[in-house]
């Protein structure tokens, strides 16, 4: 699926930052959401160790998933819904643990285990306004659907644009959980079945 994100588009899903106008001053901001599913050979674990350029243990598999030397990785941040943020202590969760309670919470052979929104960011915005636009469609996200994101912010490597790749090409890869979450105050994750 391609979404092609206009102020009308991003009202219609619960995002509007009024006091970011200006970006869209830049042009067209552009996304696309895919699912990670075990039927197309895919795991949660493997997906977020990729995107966050971490090593993470994928319990389902018994595998190492190592990409902790992957370049390109600005920044990976969990970004947790506000309403267990009011109810509980916890203000994070380990990357791992989240992932792997994810493909634990889903039963079937071709279930659906997390869904991906890829979205380019303006180039012409400094760091940390990318890094806060990314959080905030996050958020929005988390909020609106009950769900954990996990948000890694990418830049093209230096290698990938020896190859030919855009440098301008700044983009956030936001895996979100399958099924709604909810933290104890030990920060144990469970999901509604």
């Amino acid at each position: 699926t391609t979404l092609y994100l206009f102020p009308k588009k991003w009202k219609s899903l619960n995002v509007w930052w009024e006091k970011d106008l200006r970006l869209f001053s830049y042009g067209n901001l552009h996304g696309t959401t895919k699912s990670i599913s075990r039927s197309n050979g895919q795991s949660a674990v493997a997906s977020a160790a990729y995107r966050s350029g971490k090593r993470l243990e994928d319990k389902r598999y018994g595998k190492i998933q190592d990409y902790s030397s992957r370049a390109g990785i600005l920044s990976a941040d969990i970004i947790l819904p506000n309403s267990i943020k009011n109810q509980s202590s916890v203000t994070t969760i380990d990357r791992q643990v989240l992932w792997n309670t994810a493909e634990s919470a889903e039963k079937r052979k071709d279930s659906r285990v997390a869904r991906e929104w890829i979205v380019n960011l303006p180039f012409e915005l400094p760091e940390d306004e990318r890094k806060l636009l990314a959080h905030e469609f996050s958020q929005s996200l988390c909020d609106k659907y009950g769900v954990i994101a996990d948000c890694c912010l990418h830049r093209p490597s230096e290698k990938e644009v020896a190859r030919g790749a855009d440098p301008r090409n700044f983009h956030a890869h936001i895996m979100l959980t399958t099924r709604q979450a909810s933290l104890d105050d030990a920060g144990t994750v469970s999901y509604t079945h």
